[in-house]
């Protein structure tokens, strides 16, 4: 099964790759290598060989050969972008698209976009052309790779600020790698043929030294061995059906720290070198939204994501034991941490690597040797990093300690030295409980400061002639710090607690409550309500149309919730219509706070069910850190999956009402071939026996048959006149046509017909009609009554059909019993069309008859209804005897 799966899953990529551009990279280990010559160099062999090649952008930086090889090609003009009073010339990619050549030119691909444009990166604006199957060559240099932009810190001393993610050397399809002795190229900067003149001097001192070009050309050489070789590998997993030993999994552990990035980075390398997945942890004791670091964090959780990692976010009070049981939850083989603090310092006030380290977790824990700076004394103990500064508790704890002071001063020969030493020792831990490490330390360094001064001879100096009270203050300071620390410790995993908590709830109250809602616009404002209520911001839903174009179908503005109709008009800027159009075709989220379309004022998420995009949130987040984007990603997960099944439910009761129709058509065509073929046979048969040359008829004969096929006939034209008035009341098209009638004509007439139809000896009518005249449609009314007595002659048992008429008040009823076997339970549905009774189902009928008599009852206002009692099946049809002309005559038109 693992085996189909991989095969089904290649052939799926591959299917995907083909519908997309062909991407091809030319690198180097610097500028003027010869990368931007050798991509013109190959357009022109493309354009030559009648492909339609045009040049998307170029950066030729004045070298003549370089020049020269641009004409002949079509440039598309560069985009212009307006920025601090300066005009920018990037990537034009809608001109691209119109243009829709079969190969673009792309020079610069870690190239940073000028705000204002669709995409922050150069690079994604390839990925865009290429999402659109048109083939793309780019130029780009091996230190503007993101996993080696450390290394290249530590080999050249220049920090690269322009890189491209990994994951972008793993969509390029073909590598072309353009290398330069450093000696040669050292000699094309010295004659001008890299930078102009007045800048080789600079260039020689600093990045273009003979031993840089080395070692970046040897970079440049292994990655593209490493590319080499993971293409064989691919090649050999491929031969073997899709089958790869997968044993390792890297995780790498972030804060806010500088040194995470280049921990990031390490990890990235690790796991290329290993094949294996990467993970990054990020553990916060903040509730989402609040921690002060979380703008750092997210710079460094973005980094991850770009160089491909999963991201995990704990919110856990014990950061160590978050680390240990992610290990084990994701089976971690390689842990990837900075470097510990001294061992010194690293006994008294550890950090999480050398906990972790402590631990000793079933893992390979790699140490990233590249720490900026060590830290001082301060640093390294941190007492006020935890808690934010905030006066009013450092006056409390200062109040506190000046109340006690006063009070030991007064009775100090009361108490003594070993009391009051405890007295303050208690104002310490309790400042440690209410208010944290920073004050609990603050409160025992001026508490040991006080009871030196005033009660440690000699009085009133910070002298001290006992050594031994020495070891005391550093003992007290060591506890009040202790004591800070646990208590914070303890508060953090209470408030680590209660965010999951709080968090589970939400989701919880999301879930629960989406599974009350049956179409897409109640789900969306209950969402859109319960994200409200946790950010309390501007929140707007978008879902996909019939044409697969986005509308607004919740959203809150304000703090006010629009209307389904103020949703239809409201527009949004198109900058953010643009937005919400890429995240729902792409998937991804792009806004604030991500590397698509950065300058929008709110950030965009997908919501997906079995990937597929069913809706686009957008939210105006103040931050988005780690938390914050998990909460997001699982509530969209479960608004998608509420919305996948509203679409089902919608496709079932869909499908359940083609198959409705399909059986109401089917018993309807052979209700209808029953009813007519005993009739057609009847006439078919009298007219054969009429015209048969061997058959003598005689006179008498003769008019029986024709009288038959009259009667034949009648019956045939009945059965078309329910059809049809089934038809009319279905529909709503019936009309009366109301005149004064005499309820005694009608039913007189209505009997001999079906006397007609169905002559019974063992059936006799009892008639009491005592009734004034009534106006309504006597056709349509005598029609019904024809169906009653009908009914009653062919379902009877022998006996005797009972018929009373009588004014009861304003109405007019008319109550027809006869005997039958029917049975009580059923006497609910006889009225439904189709529906006939067990004691009918070897009596031909379409079981129209019943609901034809109650849907012209009702449209002359009245009502109908069905009883048993004593053996009969008694039906009462109630109608009103007066009614205003007016609405008549409205009802008639």
């Amino acid at each position: 099964m693992e085996k189909l799966k991989s095969k089904a899953e290649r052939l799926l990529e591959e299917v995907q790759q083909a519908e997309e551009g062909n991407f091809i990279l030319y690198l180097g280990a610097a500028a003027g290598v010869g990368k931007t010559y050798a991509m013109l160099l190959k357009g022109r062999q493309l354009q030559q060989s009648g492909i339609d090649v045009v040049v998307g952008y170029l950066e030729a930086h004045g070298r003549v050969e370089t020049e020269s090889l641009v004409e002949g090609l079509e440039i598309i003009p560069t985009k212009k972008i307006r920025y601090g009073g300066a005009e920018f010339g990037e990537v034009d990619i809608d001109a691209i698209l119109k243009r829709d050549p079969e190969v673009v030119l792309i020079d610069e691909l870690a190239h940073t976009n000028t705000q204002g444009s669709s995409y922050e990166k150069r690079y994604q604006d390839v990925l865009e052309i290429l999402s659109h199957g048109i083939d793309v060559i780019a130029t780009m240099n091996i230190q503007h790779i993101e996993s080696l932009n450390d290394i290249v810190y530590s080999l050249t001393n220049v920090r690269v600020i322009e890189t491209v993610p990994d994951s972008i050397l793993e969509r390029v399809d073909s590598f072309r790698l353009i290398d330069t002795p450093p000696d040669e190229l050292i000699e094309r900067l010295k004659n001008g043929k890299i930078y102009p003149q007045n800048r080789v001097e600079s260039a020689l001192n600093n990045f273009f030294t003979e031993q840089n070009l080395s070692k970046l050309r040897e970079l440049t050489l292994r990655k593209a061995a490493l590319k080499v070789s993971d293409e064989l590998n691919e090649y050999s997993v491929a031969k073997r059906d899709g089958r790869r030993s997968q044993t390792n999994t890297v995780m790498v552990c972030i804060d806010h720290h500088e040194e995470s990035m280049d921990a990031v980075r390490y990890a990235k390398r690790l796991s290329d070198s290993l094949k294996a997945p990467l993970i990054a942890l990020q553990i916060t004791s903040d509730a989402p939204g609040n921690s002060q670091k979380s703008i750092q964090i997210r710079k460094h959780i973005k980094l991850a994501e770009r160089l491909g990692a999963t991201i995990v976010s704990k919110i856990s009070g014990d950061k160590t034991d978050a680390v240990i049981e992610s290990i084990e939850e994701y089976g971690i083989t390689e842990l990837v941490m900075t470097r510990p603090k001294s061992r010194f310092f690293g006994l008294l006030f550890p950090n999480l690597t050398k906990s972790v380290m402590d631990r000793k977790p079933q893992c390979i824990i790699d140490v990233v040797p590249f720490e900026k700076k060590h830290p001082n004394f301060f640093e390294q103990i941190k007492p006020f990093e935890q808690t934010p500064t905030n006066l009013k508790y450092y006056l409390a704890c200062l109040a506190l300690l000046a109340g006690i002071t006063g009070f030991a001063f007064v009775a100090k020969e009361a108490l003594g030295i070993v009391n009051i030493t405890l007295i303050y020792l208690l104002v310490t831990l309790f400042s440690a409980v209410r208010y944290g490490v920073t004050y609990s330390f603050f409160t025992a360094l001026v508490g040991v400061l006080l009871f030196d001064f005033l009660f440690i001879e000699p009085y009133y100096t910070f002298s001290v002639h006992d050594l031994r009270y020495t070891l005391s203050f550093i003992i007290f300071l060591i506890v009040g710090y202790t004591a800070g620390k646990l208590s914070d410790g303890i508060k953090a995993k209470n408030k680590a607690i209660k965010s999951e908590e709080t968090r589970f709830r939400r989701l919880y109250e999301l879930s629960s409550g989406l599974g009350d809602f049956e179409n897409e616009q109640d789900a969306s404002a209950f969402a859109v309500g319960k994200l409200y209520s946790i950010f309390n911001s501007k929140t707007v839903v978008f879902i996909p149309d019939e044409s697969d174009k986005l509308k607004v179908v919740s959203a809150i503005i304000n703090g006010d919730m629009l209307s389904n109709r103020e949703c239809e008009v409201y527009r949004i800027h198109p900058n953010d219509q643009a937005c919400a159009q890429w995240v729902y075709r792409n998937g991804e989220s792009a806004g604030k706070f991500t590397n698509t379309l950065p300058n929008v004022e709110m950030t965009y998420f997908p919501s997906k069910a079995f990937d597929k995009t069913v809706a686009v949130v957008a939210v105006e987040l103040p931050v988005l850190d780690g938390p914050t984007y998990e909460l997001l990603s699982a509530f969209m997960n479960t608004f998608a999956v509420s919305l996948w099944r509203i679409g089902l439910s919608r496709q079932n009761n869909h499908i359940k009402l083609i198959e409705a129709s399909e059986k109401l058509t089917s018993v309807l065509f052979n209700s209808v071939y029953h009813e007519l073929k005993t009739p057609l046979a009847a006439i078919l048969g009298s007219v054969s026996t009429i015209n048969s040359p061997d058959v003598t008829v005689s006179e008498s004969s003769e008019k029986q048959l024709l009288e038959n096929i009259e009667e034949s006939a009648l019956g045939m034209e009945r059965i078309l006149k329910n059809l049809l008035d089934f038809a009319r009341i279905e529909n709503g098209l019936i009309h009366l046509k109301k005149d004064w009638c005499d309820i005694g004509d009608i039913l007189s007439n209505a009997y001999q017909k079906a006397l007609k139809q169905h002559p019974r000896e063992d059936i006799t009518f009892n008639f009491e009609v005592d009734a004034p005249p009534i106006k309504v449609d006597f056709s349509l009314l005598e029609q019904a009554m024809l169906n009653v007595f009908d009914n009653a002659l062919k379902y009877s048992k022998p006996g005797e059909i009972k018929v009373s008429v009588a004014k009861r008040g304003p109405n007019l009823f008319i109550i027809v019993s006869n005997p039958s076997d029917i049975d009580s339970s059923e006497l609910d549905n006889i009225f439904e069309k189709f529906y006939r009774a067990e004691i009918s189902a070897k009596i031909k009928g379409s079981g129209l008859g019943l609901s034809i008599i109650k849907g012209i009852v009702h449209a002359h206002k009245g009502n109908i209804n069905a009883t048993k009692r004593h053996g009969e099946l008694v039906l009462t049809i109630i109608l009103p005897i007066e009614s205003n002309d007016g609405q008549m005559n409205s009802e008639e038109g």
